[in-house]
């Protein structure tokens, strides 16, 4: 799958061409040049998505880009605003001092008749258009000066593209992706995506919470992929209320006696209960272990201070993790977007049967990814029924079309035994 985006490249044409132009248009104004970048489409989306009946999820992955771009020209430029505020005071005063001056002696040279009503006119213009101009190249210069000599943009910049990967990722998936796609279809047969919002992780949507999570680079194998054996029986995982009680305490207060207790106790619950894990504790042990101590970063600040969070919110969170193999989804999406490539994760593909009376047919893709002139259909399961799995993306594709504005659509399935494989073929590249 090749050509790949370096997010990098990509995040500096936004910020330093895209964003930081319409920026600097409305530095010299009185108005607020950050209020006014927050009125502009510096990232656009394709009219089909941004109108009414648009793709809701993706315009909130937008805005979310944008206010986090936005955030980081607010710490950027911070400094910069003193040192504007302090120049104003001198260099500036100083030009206006200069044009009032000017404009004085005009004025005297009209009272007593040195010069006519229409010469001073001239005259007042020009002098304006001078203290205009000065002030304006003094600003262009004191900018352009300290765009050169500020360390915050060339220093954060990297860190700033690795934490926007998701959101630049699916962004970039929503812009490439063939406009007709995102046009939704009124005609009997008439078929179009949405980004799926069915699945949302503490009120957000899934997509969204992916993007957090990979913008913390939360990581759940750590590259131990001997835990793909416990999603094949993902189903016997299931655990009762008074364990996500025990987990929220020790995402709160922390301490090792505590989570071994939790893990030894969910460990020897599964195990008495499924005869696949018996003899597989240790296999187990290591897959909560790391699993609870990554669900206490998600619900951590980077400073280390718990986020609270209620007990219905991490049940719904394990729910699709663990028991509808989100981990894997995820995993997916991590090295996809890391990677370099365009990607939509939870796809609907919505076909109007009858829109008169509202009836539809709705499936789900696990990811569009964008390779070349490609457009990948993926699902990611760990059950034996693949032909299942080939034949829902093969009716799919025919309803899109097998081709679309350019690209072809291919299938792949993500199973168990090539989970690694895929992985790993991305991260080499």
């Amino acid at each position: 799958m090749a050509p790949r985006l370096n997010w990098s490249t990509e995040l500096r044409k936004i910020i330093l061409k895209d964003a930081l132009d319409h920026y600097y248009r409305h530095i010299h104004d009185k108005e607020n040049s950050l209020q006014r970048l927050r009125e502009v489409d510096f990232i656009p989306l394709p009219e089909s998505v941004r109108e009414d009946n648009g793709d809701e999820i993706a315009k909130t992955i937008y805005e979310e880009l944008k206010r986090l771009i936005i955030h980081f020209f607010e710490e950027a430029f911070k400094a910069f605003k003193e040192t504007k505020n302090a120049f104003y005071m001198t260099r500036i005063e100083l030009h206006i001092k200069n044009g009032l001056n000017s404009i004085h002696e005009l004025a005297g040279k009209l009272a007593s008749g040195e010069i006519p009503e229409d010469l001073f006119v001239k005259e007042y213009k020009n002098t304006i258009k001078r203290l205009r101009r000065n002030i304006l190249r003094d600003c262009d210069e004191l900018f352009e000066n300290y765009l050169k000599g500020h360390s915050y943009l060339a220093t954060h910049l990297e860190n700033l593209s690795l934490n926007l990967t998701g959101y630049l990722s699916i962004c970039y998936a929503v812009k490439s992706i063939p406009d007709d796609l995102w046009k939704k279809k009124e005609r009997g047969g008439g078929c179009f995506i949405r980004l799926y919002k069915h699945r949302k992780i503490g009120g957000k949507p899934v997509q969204l919470f992916f993007c957090e999570c990979l913008s913390r680079s939360i990581d759940f194998f750590s590259g131990d992929y001997s835990h793909l054996d416990v999603f094949e029986h993902s189903k016997s995982l299931e655990i009762d209320r008074d364990f996500f009680c025990d987990i929220r305490d020790y995402i709160r207060t922390g301490g090792e006696k505590l989570l071994e207790s939790i893990v030894s106790r969910i460990v020897e619950r599964i195990c008495s209960r499924e005869d696949f894990f018996k003899g597989k504790g240790g296999l187990l042990t290591s897959f909560f272990k790391q699993l609870i101590n990554t669900l206490k970063r998600i619900y951590s600040t980077p400073s280390g201070e718990p986020i609270d969070v209620s007990v219905d919110e991490l049940m719904d969170l394990y729910d699709f993790l663990v028991l509808q193999n989100g981990i894997l989804e995820y995993e997916v999406f991590r090295v996809v977007a890391n990677s370099g490539y365009a990607c939509l994760p939870k796809i609907s593909v919505i076909t109007i049967i009858d829109e008169e009376k509202g009836i539809r047919e709705e499936r789900e893709v696990d990811f569009f990814i964008l390779g070349g002139y490609k457009i990948f259909l993926v699902e990611v399961s760990f059950r034996r029924d693949v032909e299942g799995y080939l034949e829902k993306l093969n009716t799919i594709i025919n309803r899109l079309g097998e081709s679309v504005s350019g690209f072809h659509f291919e299938k792949h399935i993500i199973t168990k035994d090539n989970f690694k494989d895929f992985v790993n073929s991305l991260l080499a590249i």
